[in-house]
């Protein structure tokens, strides 16, 4: 995967507007900045109104109080200013911890952030045809999923109010619900809006994602065999990631509610990941959750724990290799 990377997209302020007072201070600024360019005009407010204060003279970044129209109020020096909103490029200030991803201050700006993050290169779990993607897709969107371990097919009239915990028929492999819960499903709506370019495959696979994550908090994660399947876990992070990837560049990323819960998922994800007692070692497993870790950690080196978990997976790795590949090169089933 290639790391991420940032456009910085500069406008030329045109005029002065009249602007609504403030009736109430900001608790704390936020953890982002304003990056501007030079000769960037700063504005102040003065008699209710923005006017001039200075222009930059060099690349420049100002904390963020909060968004305020089409301005971000922000602090220069301990003097409160005006930017705006098409003259800045959003950037963390510090690192993303879970909290600060679930800051209400926070949220608006991640969302911004996020939206102009460069995509990643994705990995696919299980690369569908073209026909097959639709069609699997097309029949999700009819409340019939389907899943390629028998008995195939999972009735799912509402998504919204569908229970994964007494919906999901009893069957005699194991595969149904590891398949069901690592989000096949989610992976067939990507790869067929990838293939077409129709929104209601996206569309439908957020509502999947909160249907999914409301069923299964991940604090929960131990009790929870299909949900957080050592496996599944690494696979449905693939999933999350690939959709992520093509939805934030869509029209229909406008919530910056959801913004938060995918953050906040990938996050937990990885937080599970890295847990020595959920690791498989000596196992093919514990390589796929390498893999996902490194996923996470290359996608969001914002987050605070990126650099560990890139540093982790890849020792977890190593030992992966040298207990299952021999000094010559050959593999080791390590199988009765």
């Amino acid at each position: 995967m290639k790391p991420l990377y940032r456009r910085l997209s500069i406008g030329m302020l045109s005029g002065m507007l009249l602007f609504a007072p403030i009736t109430a201070e900001a608790t704390a600024n936020s953890d982002f900045n304003a990056r501007v360019a030079p000769s960037t005009t700063l504005l102040e407010m003065k008699d209710k109104k923005l006017v001039p204060l200075q222009k930059t003279n060099t690349t420049k970044e100002y904390r963020i109080v909060r968004p305020s129209g089409w301005y971000y109020l922000a602090m220069s020096g301990g003097k409160r200013i005006y930017i705006k909103k098409s003259q800045a490029e959003v950037v963390p200030a510090r690192s993303l911890t879970k909290a600060r991803i679930q800051s209400k201050t926070n949220r608006p700006l991640v969302h911004t952030y996020m939206k102009e993050t460069d995509a990643h290169i994705p990995y696919e779990y299980d690369r569908l045809t073209t026909e097959e993607a639709k069609m699997y897709a097309d029949q999700a969107l009819a409340g019939n999923w389907y899943i390629p371990t028998k008995p195939k097919q999972l009735s799912v009239p509402n998504i919204d109010t569908f229970n994964w915990h007494k919906d999901v028929p009893a069957v005699d492999s194991n595969s149904f619900p590891f398949q069901l819960h690592y989000l096949t499903v989610l992976n067939q709506l990507t790869q067929a809006y990838n293939d077409t370019g129709d929104l209601a495959y996206l569309k439908y696979g957020e509502r999947l994602i909160k249907s999914w994550t409301k069923a299964h908090p991940a604090y929960n994660y131990k009790r929870l065999k299909w949900g957080y399947n050592d496996q599944g876990t690494a696979l449905r992070v693939f999933h999350l990631l690939n959709f992520w990837d093509v939805y934030k560049q869509t029209s229909l990323n406008k919530d910056s509610a959801f913004t938060e819960l995918m953050l906040k998922t990938l996050y937990e994800h990885g937080e599970i990941l890295a847990s020595a007692d959920f690791y498989k070692k000596e196992h093919n497993h514990g390589i796929f959750q390498d893999m996902a870790l490194t996923a996470i950690a290359q996608t969001f080196p914002e987050f605070d724990r990126s650099k560990t978990w890139q540093s982790l997976a890849s020792s977890r790795l190593q030992a992966q290799l040298a207990f299952s590949i021999s000094p010559d090169g050959t593999h080791l089933e390590h199988s009765p």
